[in-house]
């Protein structure tokens, strides 16, 4: 805690704790203090006694024949030869460190051709924070030489890195440290690979960062869609069910303050972590007793595959959010390229205004920024007609449709455009077969308030668009429509697994406190409202779920998790496709939009074609200039997987064409047999 507000007095209590601990210490018991201790004098650009204490601690280290702690103080070693620019003497001196974290010391493997699993299996924090600082110190050694042995050892660290975080922190949840560290190694891969220069490296590199991002939501994804062909015994499952739904109980009981008694709230969070105990160990019997599963889920992302997937007028548009810049893949079934866009912070001095702009419905300043982060953000020539972008960090609450290019229009005008989370979740989405049947499933609950305008309206406000929309799409596709006071939560829980297509028509509540208490609103009652942590304990059969509420594709922006929302819930519950909202979207239009979709949709279209063709109806019919604003039209995204749902009436007519097609056969066979 004082290290970085106070280092004189943190390197005092070093000092103090060497001093207690005696000569006679084992070293790796005092190594923190000592490396602390050595941090502090190169800081302080001291390097003289830094050195000094160093030459002590090493031949201590010899004598006890402590690989671990050599390694340690053999990295400070190189740091101090760095501050020196003695850039030979930090080559000498890193040589050593990984020599010591070679498995076999026997075999002399260069810094530049080590790999992950030539390494000691060592877990902790500090062997990763070597290797970062290492390759930083060969950057600024590459920079000041432009040596390529340098380069090329700059390189190889940061892909080691990579490596060592993915296999330690990547399948847990990010937090703000963890999302550090990534961006600092992309950063760190992202440099090297531009320098480098080759195509072969630029995908190596694009295939380590998907590995080093958070696995959560794609993990949740598996485990929804495989888990149900595993014959898993219904106990077992009833079981996992069982402490989803205690760990959610308590959960909200603490968020909701439902308790006030502190004996009650120690006995809340004493629950909450044995429940997730438990649950870990539910983990370690799937691990067990279903091995193929289980390795599934630690399998590699594999470019090759995906690419081999994309059509040939596809475009996946992959950012990265690195340290300080932020970089963009732009993939193409046959290619990879990778650009440096800039500035992170000058970037998002357009961002921000950009996306605040979108509610001021009486301004055009979006304009302007739109086609200010066109040329920022889409460097190359669009020669492709489908887009699908991943974004990340603040990129993530901006729709890309409404950009303007060189011509003055939207991106949305000429090209079709999707999202998704991770190349890694997207390639799994594609993989879902969807289901023969299209039975539509749509909920629209009535609310207490009438007749509220759009901008002043409230999660009681009564939605008498979406009640127009619900009847109309129900109508298109025959469906279930469950309205006014039949649209329940208890309805929903009961009955959406019966559904391959969802439709929610209703109020929407992001918690800016606690994202996972966000909630869909099924009534203006308290016991109405399904929150996204309850979403996460149900497994669903959709192949597309429409949220037409607000702010289902917002939330809360979590560091290397991204949007903490509704949507991200049910991409937990197994459902490949989505179609959410980024804002507060207006309930006459958004009505008018949605009917058009389902109606493309009917007639066999993609569904990002589908919500693009909508989109176009709505600009092209609507005559107030005011409502051609982005906030009317714009705020509807589609995510996942894109194959089309064509609909029942659809099948019935190929399969008529087909019967008829026998038929003829048959009658000009009988013929023929006649003659």
């Amino acid at each position: 805690m004082l290290k970085q507000s106070q280092p004189t007095e943190a390197n005092k209590i070093n000092q103090q704790v060497l001093k207690l601990a005696g000569i006679n210490a084992v070293p790796t018991t005092t190594l923190g203090e000592k490396l602390n201790i050595l941090d502090y004098y190169i800081n302080e650009e001291s390097l003289s006694v830094a050195q000094e204490k160093l030459d002590e601690w090493i031949t201590i280290g010899r004598n006890r024949k402590s690989d671990y702690v050599l390694m340690n103080l053999y990295a400070k070693q190189s740091k101090i030869a760095n501050r020196q620019d003695d850039f030979d003497q930090m080559d000498e001196s890193y040589k050593m460190v990984f020599k010591k974290l070679q498995r076999d010391s026997l075999q002399s493997i260069s810094i530049q051709k080590l790999k992950p699993e030539d390494c000691k299996p060592y877990g902790d924090g500090r062997i990763l924070d070597i290797i970062i600082e290492a390759n930083n110190n060969y950057s600024k050694a590459y920079d000041t030489t432009s040596k390529a042995d340098y380069l090329n050892k700059m390189y190889n660290l940061s892909t080691l890195a990579s490596s060592v975080f993915s296999n330690n922190y990547s399948y847990l949840p990010f937090n703000e440290n963890k999302y550090e560290i990534s961006a600092e190694i992309n950063e760190q891969l992202l440099k090297s690979a531009l320098l480098l220069d080759d195509d072969g490296i630029i995908d190596d590199v694009l295939q380590s960062i998907e590995q080093t991002g958070s696995k959560l939501s794609w993990k949740k994804f598996l485990a929804s869609n495989q888990r149900e062909n595993l014959n898993i015994p219904d106990s077992i499952i009833e079981r996992e069910n069982d402490l989803k739904s205690e760990l959610h109980f308590y959960k909200k009981s603490l968020f909701t303050k439902q308790e006030s008694n502190e004996e009650k709230l120690k006995q809340f969070k004493e629950k909450i972590y044995d429940i997730e105990i438990e649950m870990e160990r539910l983990e370690d019997w799937y691990r067990k007793h279903y091995p193929s599963y289980f390795n599934q889920t630690q399998n590699r992302f594999d470019l090759t595959e995906l690419k081999a997937r994309l059509k040939d007028d596809q475009l996946v548009v992959k950012y990265v959010v690195a340290q300080g810049h932020v970089y963009a893949f732009f993939i193409t079934k046959t290619t990879t390229d990778l650009v440096d866009l800039g500035n992170k912070e000058a970037l998002y001095k357009k961002v921000t205004p950009f996306v605040e702009s979108l509610s001021k419905t009486n301004s055009q300043d979006y304009r302007q920024l739109a086609k200010d982060l066109y040329e920022a953000l889409l460097p190359f020539s669009l020669d492709k007609k489908e887009l699908v972008f991943i974004q990340d960090d603040l990129l993530s609450l901006m729709p890309m449709e409404i950009l303007l290019g060189p011509t003055g229009k939207y991106l949305v005008q000429s090209h079709t455009i999707s999202y998704a989370p991770s190349l890694l979740l997207w390639d799994e989405q594609l993989k879902v077969k969807k289901s023969r049947q299209n039975k539509l499933g749509v909920f629209a609950p009535t609310y207490k308030k009438q007749k509220q305008k759009n901008r002043d309206r409230d999660a009681d406000s009564e939605l008498i668009g979406a009640n127009t929309e619900a009847m109309a799409i129900g109508k298109l596709f025959k469906a279930d429509v469950f309205s006014g006071l039949e649209a329940t939560k208890e309805q929903f829980l009961g009955n959406a697994k019966n559904y391959n297509i969802l439709h929610l028509a209703m109020h929407s509540v992001i918690n800016n406190t606690d994202a996972e208490f966000s909630n869909l609103s099924f009534s203006s009652e308290a016991d109405g409202k399904l929150f996204i942590s309850e979403l996460y304990n149900i497994d669903l059969d959709a192949d597309l779920a429409v949220l037409s509420a607000c702010n289902t594709g917002s939330g809360n922006l979590e560091k290397g998790e991204g949007l903490i929302n509704v949507s991200r819930a049910f991409t937990y519950a197994g459902v490949p496709s989505m179609v959410t909202s980024l804002w507060k979207v207006p309930d006459q239009e958004t009505s008018e939009i949605m009917v058009s979709f389902y109606k493309y949709l009917k007639d066999g279209e993609h569904k990002n074609v589908a919500l693009q063709m909508a989109k176009l109806d709505y600009l092209n019919n609507t005559t107030d200039a005011e409502l051609k604003h982005p906030y009317y039209w714009a705020g509807f995204v589609v995510s996942g997987n894109m194959e089309p749902i064509t609909s029942n009436n659809g099948i019935w007519r190929y399969g008529l064409a087909a019967l008829f097609l026998v038929g003829l056969l048959f009658r000009k066979r009988l013929v023929d047999f006649v003659k």
